[in-house]
């Protein structure tokens, strides 16, 4: 009789967030997560920094990294206490590492001593099948809703900072997040 051979180990582990080391990683994580899912925020070093050094946030002790076996920031669980039993997190997984239990691995890092808040969309149904597995419900039935425009026009931005707007909208997405998130080199690995 054949045995069943052994479940494959991840290529990836979570561990606590470390201040200053993982800083640039996670800012560009968000931004890779920010390309498929609306309801999670693109933020640049400053906000990420005033973010990290407002109260609510423990000053990230409470933060946790899922980190690729090369090292790179593929998934991140950002908590923020915003009373006395309520915290909102932030659960964001880089699109090219989606559907390998990451998200799970990071909500189970939440504590569960405290009434969690996120906010997803319907439309990205992976984030939100995950939320509802974990047990998490709509709470004020909330709408985001969106008008076109006629004649939009870019905000001035300084020499250092592009917008770019994705207009392919397909597949190739991923590897562009995947890029944003490891870098250049990394992307040219077949692995990944």
């Amino acid at each position: 009789m054949a045995s069943k051979p052994a479940p494959k180990k991840p290529a990836w582990s979570v561990r606590p967030f470390q201040a200053g080391a993982d800083d640039a990683g996670v800012v560009k994580l968000l931004n890779a997560v920010a390309t498929f899912d609306g309801s999670v925020a693109a933020w640049n070093s400053d906000m990420f920094n005033a973010r990290l050094d407002h109260p609510q946030a423990l000053s990230g002790s409470q933060w946790r990294v899922a980190v690729a076996s090369n090292g790179g920031i593929i998934g991140a669980l950002l908590l923020f206490h915003t009373g006395t039993v309520r915290t909102e997190l932030i659960v964001g997984v880089n699109p090219a590492f989606r559907r390998q239990g990451i998200g799970k691995a990071l909500l189970d890092c939440a504590p569960g001593d405290r009434r969690l808040l996120c906010t997803s969309r319907k439309s990205v149904g992976g984030a939100h099948a995950l939320f509802e597995a974990a047990g998490f419900g709509e709470r004020f039935g909330s709408l985001l809703m969106r008008k076109e425009a006629q004649g939009i026009h870019n905000l001035p931005v300084d020499d250092d900072v592009a917008i770019v707007e994705d207009t392919r909208k397909d597949a190739r997405r991923a590897l562009l997040a995947l890029t944003a998130a490891l870098g250049a080199a990394d992307a040219a690995d077949r692995a990944w």
